[in-house]
């Protein structure tokens, strides 16, 4: 449930802040917006691993923990670049 929560208090269901989200629900934030960005969809072309992992770093920063994001960073920059 906490994985739709932003440590700004900026999306739903409560609207918690950072001091109460958990760092797996953090964790499992930035793994779901990677994944859905990453992958096809219906209503849209799925992404490139770079554009969004600046995606997140930019344009959604202070809605993550920055030490999560890095961590995804550090693993996305191992990828293989097809």
């Amino acid at each position: 449930l906490q994985h739709h929560e932003r440590l700004n208090g900026s999306v739903y269901p409560k609207g918690e802040k950072i001091a109460n989200i958990s760092i797996f629900a953090q964790i499992i934030a930035v793994a779901d917006v990677f994944h859905a960005m990453t992958c096809e969809r219906v209503y849209r072309s799925k992404q490139s691993s770079f554009n969004v992992i600046e995606m997140i770093n930019e344009s959604e920063f202070g809605k993550f923990d920055i030490k999560v994001v890095r961590a995804l960073i550090d693993i996305v920059a191992d990828l293989p670049i097809v």
